[in-house]
């Protein structure tokens, strides 16, 4: 595959896996990408997903997108993760096709299997039963696009392929004490109780369901090796082979981060699936991947102070974030080389002149004298002859409007062109 003449649409590409498949095709030498972001492409929506791809006319489609979550998250609104994973995954794939899209990656869960699957699970047992209670509707959502995917390849010759991933950690991860999985919560739990000095720590179930981990970046090459060697009808598993029990985990956890305080087990929260470990045997026979990132080596490779720091500033920003949701745009500070930086377009630079027309002006606009702040005859963006303050939120808002395309550029000048769509 001639990355560098390949359009790529990589949805949930700005999020914790995507922004490191998103290097990976930098690095490969892609120069046309787009990464949707949430706040004005809602993949839930129909129009929106037409909309999408009649802007970035992709002739692969990476779907990262997904409504995650851990245990917790999946037992409070299972419907949300059944619904919204369902239907983005359905109409992305129906819409993608519609449009001649040449390739479509579904990137699917480990949840997807069985509860009691026979250890290490291989892709043909996916459907010889129903997934663990606490997260079926995630995965029973997810499964539904592998299907999918088979039967427009029968009827129809699209060349979909479906990827299962195991849990994934690495740097970038989620820290969120709600949504975020067992690595990060595990974290961000020692750290916080070794700041605050508490002896113990509560951790859900009694410690025995064993998990199989694989490092981000490892998961990002599996996935572009997927896509540019593999056209199968089968679903493949991406994992590293090694099964760790949650409680051996805690101990890692707790000496990674100088925790030297005691765990205790409550056991009247769920365990979760007794057990996950992949059979990776089809991945490796098909497009060449093995993971090569070792468990404790990876879990050296992350600043975990730094990261549950900024978990917490994340939490402030998400308060703010609610409050006015077009106020901000977070892109994790390690994402691509130091030389990126955001460039807008020409509208968002004629609305900051624009801003500062309405500064010098805005005596005039209390009185009313609204002609003022004219570019052209008409109104700048934003401008309602209303005090200072008010309109700088109305510019805030104002600076998102759907349809808003910012640039993102790495390296020197000209090497890549990463359009980020504000959207999932």
């Amino acid at each position: 595959m001639d990355w560098a003449q390949t359009r790529v649409l990589v949805t949930g590409g700005a999020g914790f896996l995507g922004s490191f498949v998103v290097e990976r095709l930098k690095a490969r030498g892609a120069r046309d990408v787009t990464i949707p972001l949430i706040e004005e492409y809602d993949l839930t929506d129909l129009p929106t997903i037409r909309r999408l791809l009649e802007k970035a006319n992709p002739q692969v489609v990476i779907h990262l997108a997904a409504k995650v979550g851990g245990i917790g998250a999946n037992r409070e609104k299972p419907a949300e993760f059944l619904y919204d994973n369902l239907i983005m995954g359905a109409q992305l794939l129906h819409e993608s096709w519609r449009a001649g899209v040449e390739k479509f990656v579904a990137i699917g869960t480990v949840c997807s299997y069985p509860k009691f699957t026979p250890v290490p699970f291989k892709e043909d047992d996916l459907w010889n039963g129903y997934p663990e209670e606490t997260n079926a509707p995630y995965g029973l959502a997810k499964k539904m696009l592998f299907a999918q995917a088979q039967a427009y390849r029968r009827q129809y010759g699209f060349n979909a392929i479906c990827l299962l991933p195991v849990n994934m950690y690495g740097p970038r991860d989620n820290f969120d004490p709600v949504t975020s999985h067992v690595i990060p919560a595990m974290i961000r739990k020692c750290l916080e109780a070794k700041e605050a000095g508490q002896p113990e720590i509560v951790l859900w179930g009694d410690g025995s369901p064993t998990r199989e981990f694989l490092f981000v970046e490892d998961a990002s090459e599996g996935i572009l090796l997927a896509t540019e060697r593999y056209n199968g009808d089968q679903p493949v598993n991406l994992g590293s082979g090694r099964e760790i029990s949650i409680r051996d985990l805690a101990v890692k956890v707790a000496g990674l981060t100088g925790y030297t305080g005691i765990f205790r087990w409550d056991s009247s929260q769920p365990n979760g699936q007794p057990r996950r470990s992949l059979d990776t045997t089809r991945a490796r026979d098909l497009f060449g991947f093995q993971a090569r990132t070792d468990f404790d080596d990876g879990l050296q490779m992350r600043d975990h102070d730094q990261r549950a720091g900024e978990a917490q500033q994340q939490d402030r920003q998400q308060r703010q974030h609610q409050r006015n949701p077009h106020a901000l745009v977070y892109l994790p500070p390690d994402l691509g080389a130091p030389a990126c930086a955001v460039k807008l377009r020409d509208d968002w630079r004629q609305r900051e002149q624009h801003a500062d027309q309405r500064h010098q002006h805005r005596a005039h606009d209390r009185s009313g004298d609204t002609d003022r702040g004219k570019v052209d005859g008409r109104q700048p963006p934003g401008h309602r002859g209303v005090d200072h303050g008010v309109r700088h939120h109305r510019k805030l808002r104002d600076q998102h409007r759907p349809g808003q395309l910012d640039e993102l550029q790495g390296g020197r000048s000209g090497a890549i062109h990463i359009s980020i769509l504000k959207g999932y």
